[in-house]
């Protein structure tokens, strides 16, 4: 287990990263493909309206956050303090995962399947989200 604030910080922004990359570029090939209603239901089209700005927002700081790590020491900055303010951005996370349950899935996943990717990638930043939630505390 990491006690280590700036290690743990790296490994949740990997975490975050490409589960979120994953969703905005969902919603493009939504958005662009002009994918039917028989492909994309409303649910889902509601679910990415209501959290997309969001999820954009949790990116845009993940990136920045990412960037600060690549530029600074270990003893440059509060790391402990920088987790703190990314899970208070990632507030509503939560809400997002037991929202996306209602999107109805086929019963198989199939290469490909935009709607599975989406559910999966924010059950995963939720899980990550409470594993440091967890963890925090320990952090030093």
């Amino acid at each position: 287990m990491l006690k280590n604030s700036r290690s743990a910080l790296h490994a949740f922004l990997f975490d975050l990263r490409t589960p979120l990359a994953s969703i905005r570029g969902a919603a493009l090939l939504i958005d662009r493909a002009e994918m039917p209603d028989s492909l994309v239901p409303a649910e889902a089209r509601e679910w990415l309206s209501k959290w997309l700005p969001k999820v954009d927002i949790w990116l845009k700081n993940a990136i920045e956050l990412t960037e600060l790590y690549a530029q600074s020491r270990a003893e440059d900055r509060d790391w402990k303090k920088l987790i703190q303010q990314l899970m208070s951005i990632l507030e509503g996370v939560e809400t997002a995962a037991r929202d996306v349950k209602d999107i109805p899935l086929s019963g198989k996943e199939s290469p490909g399947d935009v709607l599975h990717m989406i559910v999966s990638s924010i059950e995963y930043i939720n899980n990550s989200y409470r594993a440091m939630q967890e963890l925090l505390p320990t952090l030093d």
